[in-house]
């Protein structure tokens, strides 16, 4: 159990690189339209979000969280919904909210709902 345990926060960890190096690439081949001045992850006092890219010429930001976990439609809301009060202190006019999982319920509702969401299966394909 513990190895487990271990093993999946280690995964968690390289899944977020992981996830930043495709935000990136997304950024670059103009998937997410942006001039980023920043990509990384974000932190404000308690704060701390997984990946924001802000262009502060265009005042946007994108904010993403990111978990290794299959997530059931529910909780990628309940983790979006913390993400936008998490996102509070982005100074930036407009904001877009994102999700990467390893997988995702209704992924397809969500992107309808206008959030960003991306799975591992899209990451490697």
């Amino acid at each position: 159990m513990q190895v487990e345990r271990e093993l999946d926060a280690h995964l968690g960890r390289v899944f977020e690189r992981v996830a930043l190096a495709y935000v990136t690439r997304l950024v670059r081949e103009g998937k997410i339209k942006l001039n980023p001045n920043y990509v990384g992850r974000w932190v404000d006092r308690d704060t701390e979000i997984d990946i924001v890219a802000t262009a502060k010429q265009e005042e946007i930001a994108y904010a993403f969280e990111v978990k290794w976990s299959a997530l059931k439609l529910k909780e990628a809301q309940s983790v979006l919904d913390k993400l936008e009060h998490k996102a509070l202190g982005i100074r930036a006019k407009h904001k877009v909210y994102g999700l990467i999982a390893k997988s995702v319920e209704h992924i397809e509702r969500l992107k309808e709902e206008g959030y960003q969401v991306h799975t591992l299966k899209e990451i490697f394909s």
